[in-house]
C-alpha cells in the first residue's frame, strides 16, 4: 500500500497537466483556455498566478500524501533528540 501513495504523490503533477491540455481541446472555456490566452498576449503576471496555483495544488497534494506515509508506516516516524 505504500508505494501506491508513493505513486499517488508523484502522478498529482500528471494529473494537473492533463488537464490543463484536455482543456484546450474542449470547447467550455477554464484555466487552460485562459493560460493559452495569456501566452498569447504576454500577460506575465497572470501567467505566473497560474503556474503559482498550479505548484501549490502539486505541493499540497504531496504533502497529504507524505502525512499519509507517515500515519500508515511508523517507521517513517522519528523523535527528536534532547
Amino acid at each position: 500500500m505504500l508505494p501506491s501513495i508513493a505513486n499517488l504523490s508523484l502522478a498529482i503533477g500528471l494529473v494537473v497537466s492533463g488537464a490543463l491540455l484536455s482543456n484546450w481541446s474542449s470547447i467550455t472555456p477554464g484555466v487552460g483556455d485562459l493560460l493559452l490566452n495569456a501566452v498569447q498576449s504576454e500577460d506575465y503576471p497572470l501567467i505566473q498566478g497560474i503556474f503559482l496555483c498550479i505548484t501549490l495544488a502539486v505541493l499540497a497534494a504531496n504533502l497529504l500524501a507524505d502525512l499519509v506515509y507517515l500515519w500508515l508506516d511508523p517507521r517513517t516516524r522519528t523523535e527528536v533528540a534532547p
